[in-house]
């Protein structure tokens, strides 16, 4: 699994086309540049926000050059900002408090 950190427009051409695409933040709409990414057969997942405010999570299957969109389910994400793109970072793992973890079950 490949992961990038950007935002809707951003192109991703040395990698594409994807069999999958997840936005983790809501888009206002989903740009033909993002959906172009997509191999046919592929699926993106996202939460878009509406007209009224809501948001909804949506899945795109891309069919040659035929697009269909399906809502699944209200929700609730922070909103994709333009422009903001953080890079690439490495993940720390959180130092050990040297307290033992409980374990439920």
């Amino acid at each position: 699994m490949l992961a990038r950190h950007g935002h809707n427009d951003t192109v991703w051409r040395e990698r594409a086309p994807f069999d999958g695409i997840l936005l983790t933040a809501a888009a206002d709409s989903l740009s033909p540049v993002l959906l172009s990414q997509l191999r046919d057969g592929g699926s993106l997942i996202a939460p878009v926000s509406g007209e009224d405010g809501e948001q909804t999570l949506v899945r795109v299957r891309r069919y040659g050059s035929e697009f269909e969109r399906e809502n699944l389910t209200r929700v609730k994400f922070v909103p994709l900002l333009s422009g903001t793109v953080g890079g690439t970072r490495r993940l720390q793992r959180p130092e050990r408090s040297g307290t033992p973890v409980s374990r439920v079950g």
